[in-house]
């Protein structure tokens, strides 16, 4: 499996955009490491491995490891409407 169909699987990317819309709001009061779990459980339910998670508050991300490599996964605002999900390859 691939990085991209891990950012363009449906229940991935949901669960990403539902937490960093809450966490706009929620933020001062949650602990940030909870919704990395969740978003790590995502991407194991996706049938992924995934390893050394570590969820970051700005921007709202989640760096791991996923088949041995590093990664950022992150949400991106393309324009006031729309945002993406993204994925930035941090080792070679």
């Amino acid at each position: 499996m691939e990085i991209t169909d891990i950012i363009n699987n449906e229940k991935v990317t949901s669960t990403f955009f539902n937490l960093w819309e809450r966490w706009q709001d929620e933020h001062e009061y949650e602990d940030i490491a909870d919704y990395g779990k969740v978003l790590a459980k995502s991407i194991r339910d996706a049938g992924q491995p995934i390893s050394h998670e570590k969820p970051t508050k700005r921007p709202f991300s989640l760096k791991c490891m996923i088949n041995g490599v590093d990664y950022h996964l992150f949400v991106k605002r393309k324009s006031p409407t729309t945002i993406a999900m993204c994925a930035k390859r941090l080792t070679k």
